[in-house]
Formats: structure tokens, C-alpha cells, sequence
């Protein structure tokens, strides 16, 4: 504290005139950082107490920055500590903070205090001169200069400032419009050489009219230093540069514009082109429908040539069915509707042709000035869907109504009895002694007879009656508004009908049927109880010695008493082990090779030996029974191939049967799933078969075979072209494999209506990049067939029949 006492006692000197009436702030601080002294002139700016022990310990509020007013300065840097060191400090800028004051700049001086006996640092004295406002006219001065030259720098336009005709400056996107490989190549350049010299000594005029005052616009075309041509709209402006006057030009790149111009140009004729060169027929029509141009394949279509149409309504072309839908399509294109629709036009040689329109609103300006028109001819398309759709719909050998339409039209029937208080019979026909004429004469004259019992049947019907072939030998008849006398009378009626011999290859074949009927609502309210009791009944007409019919009654117990003795030993199968596989292979058809197995259930029972697949299947679906079936089908051949796989074999696609009841069922996926990393089972070698029923539960199955279809594993349609399969729904789901039904493969050979309902088959799996399976190949006509028709793979008892494990592990790879 010696040092304070001395400077109260030497107060009055201290604050000498001169010091209380300066303008520069002076502060005296203790070799303990206290303020000591701090002048009137000081105090004011901060409004400071007078007394000097009440501003002690002012110091520790400031905040010391750095001359650019944002970095703290840090404690070595601190003026009070180097000064209170023995180092004075000379014209130091500093920024000074105190809370809720601005922050100001001074120029400050410190030089230590010393005890003259000790020689000791007793305290500093500081002085500040404000520069506050230099700092911020130079930091405005710099901000400005930082600006210019920033909107210079990263203008977007070229800038060039020129002096006399000599570039003085220039910005980066100058050196980049002008092709120059830096600033330098273009500074001390004359800007004139750039310009076409026929042109100036106009331009050089425009220079000193700029200098004089504002002159517009205008393009030019220059030269740049690599030699290339440039187009470059400028503007030029008066500035001062450097204190003194100079031009200011700025370009604008409008070489891309020229070139727009020109790509617009090549884009017409490239339109032109396509126009003219489309394998489609493509149109343009006014806001009228008038014709206003076409491409030569209008003419391929429609028979007209262009010139006899451009100027004339599209109208007269449509048929006249088609013209209000293609007329109210036409309006909708004009009100800014791209429209899609198929429509038929009748050809110049008067012949039908079917298009498929796309109409497109012309626009220009945001108005809809004609319609732009796309046409394909789509008429072997149709002709094909046609084909297909007949298939889904009609058995392809007799070409009657299959089961799908049948139960249509049974459903419209039951709707139409029930609202009538009608009645109608189902009359289920099965051919006698069938499979012995088609073994003896072979499938040939089968398939002939067939036909033949169709035509007979049909005769024997009126036109509001339906029959239909379900498969094999069974046929299936409708009778509407019919009475048990009058359905007693058809069934005489067909006996005696059958009483008469068949011709077959000049041959006299006897053949018998044996009816079952059941009535609605009688035997049944509803399709599938009235098709099973007539298929009961049917049996029961067997059962009496054939060649008669029966009428569906609760007495035929005998069959539903099988039915539910095979239920009831279907749920113990599994665990009594009574199910097993069997293998059959299947071979690539071009090389031989095997490529994969179908795996086949059996079952043999202890007491009843065995027991066909197609009597117990359908018992397993009906009950639910398939699907803990199906789940032990999959596991077993999985082991199975894991078996294989681990013996060394060569790996092979294993196909496995599923059915709708197990697509149901929502954890076949995670089920499956499970099983392939249980087993360690690749994806790829495990195909699921589904049968064609499963297409029409679109909704419930395509989420489920997409899963699957995710993880590698591949499907497959079984027993195509027995069911409803149009193109319509074979898009939606994730196939790999069609696999044509044996019952076309049976009668491929006969080279009527099988063998080019197979190709097409196959040419719809090739079209589709499927892979298309034939089953059932018995025959060396029929494989060689096969092979013809580029069929990928086949399977059937003549290239081997299915086998135990350890036999088809014999033969494999």
C-alpha cells in the first residue's frame, strides 16, 4: 500500500491543469492491477464515481479485443500485464468493452511505474487516444473497396475494365468467356482485336459515346484467344478506375442462346424425322378433328394416304359403335386430358382394324390448339387375347364351357331361382369304360369321342341349358327352370341317346354314361354343395351297375362315410408316418440334362394300402388339412435335398406343390423363410407350384408370392391353360415358370387344336422371358413335339417315373 499513500500525497500535483482538461483517457494502475487514477475526461465517457476506491477493481469488467474488434486479447497479450513486466507498450490498437456500453478503439501508450530505492514495478500508467471513428471510416472505406471488388470478383457476367482500348482489369468469368488461361493473359491486351473488323471502327465510336453517356445494349460476335467465336451481348459504363475515368463492360454468354437456336432448329428436324419414320402411325388434328398432318404409317393402318386425309374429320373412319367414345376421348384431350383408349376403324378395303390411341392436347402459349394422336395396330394382339380368353373360359378339345364358366353361369342361375322361387338341376356325367377305350384305341380316337359326346349332349339340351366338360371323361350340365318329371325325361333322353354306337375311324365304339342330379334347392343352395351332391349321386349311379341316373338323397352315405374315413386318417397320417415322397425327375428337353425333381406326395395306409392323391388332396384342401400337409411336404423335401447336397450332388431346382388354402395362411412366408436357413437351402433351388385358382385370389396372393419371390425362391404355374389365366392377371404376379397342363401334352400329336394351343403357350412364356415345364410326357411323338417347339423342360413317365430317394439318388448328377 506504500505506493498508493505516495500518490494521495502527490494528488494535487498529479492532477496538474493540463492533465484534469485532455481529451485522451489516462489511467494509473497498482502493481496489483488496481485503478488508482483515472482522469475527469475518462470518467465522464464511462460515468465513473469520483472517488477513487469505488473504481478500484473497474478493470476486471473490461474486456480488451484486438484492433479487429472480435478476438479477445489473451492474458500474455494483455497491456496491463506486459507493462506491469517491464514492457512498455507504443501505439498498441486495442478494442475496449464494458458492459452496456459500445465497444470503442483507442490507441494506447503504457509505461511502468518504479520504486526508486527498489527498482521495483509499483504500478503503470496508461494513456488512450479514441479512434473509434478512424476505425469506422476505415472499415467502411474497406467494405466498400471489399464489395466492388467481391461483386467484380464473383460477378457471374464477365467484367472487363478498359482504358483507351487496353484492358486494365478483369474478372474470372471474363477470363473464362474469353478463353484465357488467367488475368494476365488478358491485361495490357487491345479489346478492339477481339471484335470483326468490319465493325470497329463502329464499336470504337460507341466506346467514346459511353464515355459521354449511357449507350443500349447490343450483341456482338467476338474472337476469342483460342480462335473461337463467341457471342456476347454487352453493355458499357462510364466509371472511375483508379482516379481516373475508364470503361466498364459487361458481357453476357449468349452463345448458349445461339446454340439453343440452332439445337431448336436440329430438334424440328429430329421431330421431323420421328414423325415421318415411327413404326407407329402418328397424327395431328385441329381443335375441329380435322386432320392437319400424318405419317406415312397412317397409310399401313387406315389404307388412306396422308394427302387423302389432312383437311378431312377423323370421324367417318371410326366404326360407328367406337365414334361417341372416341369423340368424347377427343374432348377431353382438347381440355388438357392425355387420353389411352383402344377403338376399331374400318380399313379402306373395308376389313375392321383395332387401334390402340394415345391423345395428347397440343399446347402453345397455355392453350390447347389440336391434338397430337398416336395410333398402333393392336389387331393380332386382340386376336390373341381372344384366343387366351377363350381358353380360360372353354375346354380347348370340345371347345365347351370348362368349369370356371360353368360355375358362373350356376351362380347367375341360383340367383335368378332364388328371386323366381325357381328350381334347377346340376347333372354331373361320367363317360363308362372310358379309360379302357382310350387304352385300347389309344388318345387319339379318346379325344374323338369326346368331341362327338359333347355334340350329342349339346343336342339333347335346349339354348338355355349349359353343358361342359370338366376333364378327363366327366361332363357337367346346368337345367334351369326345370322339374324333377321333366329332368327324369333328359336323363332317358341322354341314355337313349347313347344307345346309339359311335363312329370312330370307321370303328363302332359303345360307350355309357352314369348320371348323377342333384336339384336346387333341394340337394343344395349354393355351387359347391350342388356339384358335390351331384358328383355323389353320380358315383351312386356307378354303384347300381352304370348306364343310369341317380338323383342326389341323403342315403348315399356310403361315398361321404369314404370322405370322412379319409379325413379322419389324413389327420393321423403324418404322425403314424403313413406320407411320404416320391421324386420325379425333370430334364432340360434340348440337352437331356436333369435340372431339378417335382416332389410328389403318397400315402399308404396300414389298412386301406394305397390311396390315390386325387382322392385324399381334394379331402385335405376342403377340411384344411393341406396346409399342416403342405407344411410337412415342404420341410421333408427340403431334408431331402439338403441330403443330396451334402452327398456331393449336383445342386438341382426341387418343385413343390402349394395351394391356396396354404397361400392363406400368413406365415408360409416366415415359414419357408425359417426352413431355408434351418437347412442352409439356397433360395434359388426351391420352385413353389401353384395352380391356376390361385390367380383369381389376386389380392390375397400376389403380396405373399412377392415375398417369397423376394428371397430367390421360384413360381411356377401348374396345370396351365385348365383354369382362368388371362393376360390380364398373369401380369400381377411374380412368375417364372409356366407349366403346361398333361392334358395337352396328351393330344399334342393329333396336330389340330392341341399342338398349336401348346406353341402358343410357349410362345407366351418366351414373350413373358418365362420358363415353360411340360408334365406328362408319355410318348416319343410327344417329346420330340416338345422339342420343336422350343419347350425348355419336360417330365412324364417317358423320360422316368417317379422315384423313392434312394432311387432317383442313383441317377442323379
Amino acid at each position: 500500500m506504500f505506493f498508493r499513500k505516495e500518490w494521495e500525497n502527490k494528488e494535487e500535483e498529479i492532477l496538474s491543469t493540463a492533465i484534469e482538461t485532455i481529451e485522451d483517457g489516462i489511467i494509473v494502475i497498482d502493481q496489483y492491477s488496481k485503478v488508482v487514477y483515472v482522469n475527469p475526461a475518462f470518467r465522464a465517457k464511462y460515468n465513473l464515481p469520483n472517488k477513487n476506491d469505488k473504481i478500484e477493481d473497474w478493470l476486471n469488467l473490461c474486456r480488451f479485443y484486438h484492433a479487429d474488434g472480435k478476438t479477445l486479447i489473451t492474458e500474455e497479450e494483455n497491456p496491463i500485464n506486459k507493462v506491469l513486466n517491464k514492457y512498455d507498450v507504443e501505439d498498441m490498437e486495442i478494442g475496449f468493452k464494458l458492459p452496456q456500453y459500445p465497444m470503442h478503439f483507442y490507441n494506447i501508450k503504457g509505461k511502468s511505474l518504479y520504486d526508486k530505492k527498489t527498482n521495483q514495478v509499483v504500478g503503470a500508467v496508461f494513456t488512450a487516444h479514441e479512434i473509434t471513428k478512424r476505425k469506422a471510416t476505415e472499415d467502411d472505406l474497406n467494405k466498400s473497396r471489399e464489395d466492388f471488388l467481391n461483386l467484380f470478383e464473383h460477378s457471374p457476367e464477365a467484367m472487363v475494365i478498359h482504358r483507351e482500348r487496353v484492358i486494365i482489369y478483369a474478372n474470372d468469368a471474363a477470363v473464362r468467356l474469353l478463353k484465357a488461361s488467367n488475368v494476365e493473359d488478358l491485361i495490357g491486351k487491345s479489346l478492339m482485336h477481339m471484335f470483326p473488323k468490319d465493325i470497329r471502327e463502329e464499336t470504337e465510336a460507341r466506346m467514346m459515346q459511353a464515355l459521354k453517356g449511357d449507350v443500349e445494349t447490343k450483341e456482338y460476335k467476338l474472337r476469342a484467344l483460342d480462335g473461337s467465336d463467341i457471342y456476347v451481348e454487352l453493355n458499357l459504363k462510364k466509371i472511375n478506375f483508379q482516379g481516373k475515368p475508364a470503361l466498364l463492360s459487361i458481357g453476357r454468354d449468349t452463345s448458349e442462346k445461339n446454340k439453343m437456336m440452332e439445337k431448336i432448329q436440329e430438334s424440328e428436324e429430329r421431330y421431323r424425322s420421328l414423325f415421318m419414320n415411327h413404326s407407329d402411325a402418328i397424327m395431328t388434328f385441329d381443335e375441329k378433328g380435322n386432320f392437319v398432318s400424318c405419317n406415312p404409317m397412317v397409310d399401313d393402318i387406315s389404307g388412306y394416304k396422308p394427302e387423302e386425309l389432312v383437311g378431312k374429320p377423323f370421324a367417318p373412319l371410326i366404326i360407328p359403335k367406337d365414334t361417341e367414345k372416341v369423340k368424347e376421348h377427343f374432348l377431353k384431350a382438347l381440355q388438357g386430358e392425355t387420353q389411352h383408349y383402344e377403338c376399331q376403324i374400318k380399313h379402306k378395303d373395308g376389313h375392321i382394324v383395332q387401334l390402340q390411341l394415345t391423345t395428347v392436347p397440343i399446347i402453345i402459349k397455355g392453350r390447347v390448339v389440336g391434338v397430337f394422336g398416336v395410333a398402333k395396330d393392336i389387331t393380332e394382339q386382340k386376336e390373341m387375347e381372344e384366343k387366351i380368353k377363350h381358353l380360360a373360359f372353354h375346354d380347348d378339345l370340345t371347345g365347351l364351357p370348362n368349369r370356371k364358366l360353368f360355375t358362373e353361369k350356376l351362380a347367375k342361375s341360383i340367383d335368378n331361382a332364388k328371386k323366381e322361387n325357381g328350381k334347377l338341376a346340376v347333372v354331373f356325367l361320367d363317360l363308362d369304360r372310358f379309360k379302357f377305350i382310350n387304352d385300347t384305341l389309344g388318345h387319339l380316337a379318346g379325344d374323338e369321342l369326346l368331341m362327338k359326346v359333347a355334340n350329342r349332349l349339346e343336342g339333347v339340351l335346349s339354348f338355355e341349358d349349359t353343358v361342359s366338360r370338366l376333364g378327363g371323361d366327366e361332363f357337367i350340365i346346368l337345367l334351369n327352370n326345370i322339374n324333377e318329371i321333366d329332368i327324369d325325361k333328359i336323363g332317358k333322353k341322354i341314355l337313349e341317346n347313347f344307345q346309339e354306337p359311335f363312329f370312330i375311324n370307321e370303328q363302332e365304339i359303345h360307350t355309357t354314361p352314369s348320371i348323377g342330379i342333384s336339384m336346387y334347392p333341394d340337394s343344395g343352395a349354393d355351387i359347391d354343395t350342388l356339384i358335390k351332391n351331384a358328383d355323389i349321386a353320380m358315383y351312386g349311379a356307378k354303384e347300381q351297375g352304370k348306364n343310369n341316373y341317380q338323383f342326389y338323397s341323403n342315403k348315399m352315405n356310403k361315398l361321404i362315410q369314404r370322405k370322412t374315413q379319409i379325413e379322419k386318417g389324413l389327420r393321423n397320417a403324418i404322425s403314424k408316418e403313413e406320407l411320404y415322397l416320391v421324386y420325379q425327375p425333370q430334364y432340360q428337353l434340348r440337352t437331356k440334362n436333369m435340372t431339378g425333381a417335382e416332389a410328389l406326395l403318397r400315402w399308404k395306409h396300414p389298412e386301406w394300402g394305397p390311396i390315390s392323391p386325387a382322392e385324399f388332396i381334394p379331402i385335405a384342401e376342403e377340411t384344411g388339412l393341406i396346409v399342416s400337409i403342405g407344411e410337412w411336404v415342404i420341410e421333408e423335401a427340403l431334408i431331402q435335398l439338403r441330403s443330396w447336397l451334402d452327398q456331393g450332388h449336383f445342386p438341382m431346382r426341387m418343385s413343390i406343390n402349394i395351394s391356396v388354402r396354404q397361400i392363406r395362411e400368413q406365415n408360409i412366408y416366415r415359414f419357408i423363410k425359417k426352413l431355408l436357413q434351418k437347412y442352409n437351402i439356397p433360395a434359388k433351388l426351391i420352385c413353389l407350384e401353384i395352380t391356376e385358382t390361385v390367380l383369381q385370389k389376386r389380392d390375397e396372393a400376389v403380396p405373399v408370392l412377392q415375398k417369397l419371390h423376394s428371397l430367390g425362391i421360384c413360381i411356377s404355374i401348374d396345370d396351365f391353360g385348365t383354369g382362368f389365366s388371362s393376360l390380364s392377371y398373369l401380369k400381377h404376379f411374380p412368375l417364372d415358370v409356366l407349366k403346361v397342363d398333361k392334358s395337352f401334352v396328351d393330344d399334342i400329336s393329333n396336330g389340330q387344336k392341341d399342338y398349336p394351343i401348346i406353341q402358343s403357350i410357349i410362345d407366351l412364356g418366351k414373350n413373358l422371358n418365362l420358363q415353360v415345364i411340360a408334365e406328362g410326357i408319355e410318348t416319343e411323338d410327344q417329346l420330340l413335339l416338345l422339342e420343336k417347339m422350343d419347350c425348355d423342360i419336360g417330365q412324364g413317365y417317358y423320360l422316368n417315373k417317379p422315384l423313392s430317394s434312394d432311387d432317383f439318388k442313383i441317377i442323379m448328377p
